[in-house]
């Protein structure tokens, strides 16, 4: 018996041709794989109607199969993950009553890779008018209409002077302009003025700063959290350049050149609080995802200069404010789990018990769908801890599932010190001796989180076995406590042997 070639994985099964009764045997697999299925699992709803009616036009396509093949697929969207979805069935309905043949189906879904692909341009391309208009300004200069191209010219510069948002995107379509109009000029050149060359290099000279200052605060931001040096090119000659440069006032270099500042002195409050004021009055002309990375450099560096805990909270919880009300604190309309739980710890620690209580309720669901029960029960259960309401937080924590090893990790930390709380010894031994284990075996808590842990496992072990009466020992665990630096519930640990040496 003949076997058709196909893709893995597949199964055999018993499948009837439409011109013979005979039953053959054919490979029938799943075309969840293919380039194209990969590709069309990344549309929107929207995205997918319109590459339906992109499919229509017969300028883009002109095969009645392709657009068959697709109405078939859209069956199975968005996932196209349905065991129905075969090589066989797509045949079967595009090809009617013809014999399978898995070479057609696999040059149809060739065919419809490369116009998924071919969509995606154009459909980019639509959504940029500057660079529509660039591509024609281009055919004028080539074909030397100067008329079409001097008053297209006037119409693109005024276009991408009101461009909202000023990111290296914006800097390297204006040098794409003024390289238009020194080309062109310089055709029809007869030796007198500078045929657009000062502005080419200036339009250079702005595209090359933003983006090396980008570059360059990219770079030192992960040094601080990987271990890796960076050569930084070029780095003091730019420090050296901006302040006496012609773009020193351009609002976007001035964000980046602070935000550069204050990542090589992170301490340093004048660099900080410059930043902070340059984003207020600014912080529009960037992209949203841009303005977020810039907040984060402030959130990161407010422990260094607000060094009074209570003005530290205040400072990041009104950073965070700020970027809630802009709406730049979402990724894709959601509220990254991490930062979700940061938001709600800044606030308890602040005691914005209604505040906090508000905040869960209202974006439970800007919370991605997967881990939306775990962490909405777990920030809840947070907020019932520090309101004291013990009961409520452990009824709460008993129904998280644990997707996410982050979480686990700070639910039982939590569970440990409601049992603290309650005094509940034996079960808080017991309960930190099985922490100590989970954290050993557990392979996806990295090593500085695995020590972290460790050092609050051990200090809270010690911190019950002191005497009351034993003032050294308390004090020295507490200066011991004080000079940890990534210590999880470093504040409660504090507050809990203050109040040993206060009683």
């Amino acid at each position: 018996m003949k076997t058709l070639k196909t893709l893995k994985p597949c199964n055999f099964l018993t499948f009837q041709t439409p011109k013979t009764s005979k039953s053959q045997q054919f490979e029938i697999c799943s075309m969840k794989n293919r380039k194209a299925i990969i590709l069309l699992k990344h549309f929107s709803k929207k995205e997918l109607l319109q590459f339906s009616k992109f499919l229509e036009s017969p300028f883009f396509n002109e095969s009645k199969q392709i657009s068959s093949l697709f109405t078939y697929l859209q069956q199975f969207a968005p996932t196209f993950e349905s065991a129905k979805l075969t090589s066989q069935k797509a045949h079967q309905y595009v090809f009617k009553n013809k014999s399978y043949s898995e070479n057609n189906i696999t040059k149809l879904l060739s065919k419809l890779f490369k116009l998924i692909e071919q969509f995606i341009i154009h459909n980019d391309l639509k959504n940029k008018e500057l660079q529509g208009r660039l591509s024609l300004i281009h055919f004028y200069n080539e074909r030397m209409n100067p008329k079409h191209f001097t008053t297209l010219l006037q119409q693109i510069r005024r276009l991408q002077a009101k461009t909202p948002y000023q990111d290296y995107a914006f800097y390297e379509v204006k040098v794409n302009i003024e390289r238009e109009a020194n080309i062109f000029y310089s055709k029809i050149d007869n030796r007198q003025g500078d045929v657009n060359f000062q502005a080419l290099n200036n339009a250079f000279d702005e595209y090359y700063l933003v983006n090396k200052l980008i570059v360059l605060c990219q770079m030192i931001n992960r040094q601080h959290s990987v271990n890796i040096d960076y050569y930084l090119s070029l780095k003091e000659e730019i420090i050296t350049y901006i302040p006496s440069s012609p773009y020193k006032d351009s609002p976007v270099i001035a964000l980046w050149y602070q935000a550069l500042l204050l990542l090589q002195q992170p301490d340093n409050i004048a660099f900080y609080e410059k930043l902070k004021t340059l984003l207020e009055g600014y912080s529009d002309l960037l992209q949203p995802i841009e303005r977020r990375v810039l907040y984060t450099y402030l959130e990161n560096a407010a422990s260094r200069v607000k060094t009074v805990r209570e003005a530290y909270y205040q400072e990041v919880f009104e950073l965070y404010n700020i970027q809630l009300d802009k709406g730049i604190i979402y990724r894709d309309g959601y509220l990254l789990p991490a930062l979700f739980k940061n938001i709600v710890t800044v606030a308890l620690q602040l005691q914005k018990f209604d505040w906090t209580a508000q905040f869960i309720e209202e974006h439970k669901m800007r919370i991605p769908a997967e881990l939306q029960t775990d962490v909405y029960n777990y920030n809840l259960a947070n907020l019932h801890f520090h309101q004291k309401k013990y009961d409520r937080a452990l009824i709460l924590l008993q129904q998280i599932e644990y997707k996410d090893a982050f979480i686990k990790l700070s639910v039982k930390r939590i569970l440990i010190k409601i049992y603290y709380e309650l005094r509940e010894w034996d079960v808080l031994e017991a309960s930190l001796n099985a922490f100590r284990v989970f954290i050993h075996r557990h392979q996806q808590i990295a090593k500085s989180h695995k020590k972290a842990h460790q050092q609050f496992i051990n200090f809270l072990y010690r911190m019950i076995k002191i005497l009351p009466n034993d003032r050294e020992k308390i004090r020295q665990l507490h200066e011991e406590i004080e000079k940890e630096q990534l210590l999880p519930e470093k504040n409660w640990l504090l507050g809990k042997i203050t109040d040993k040496i206060e009683h």
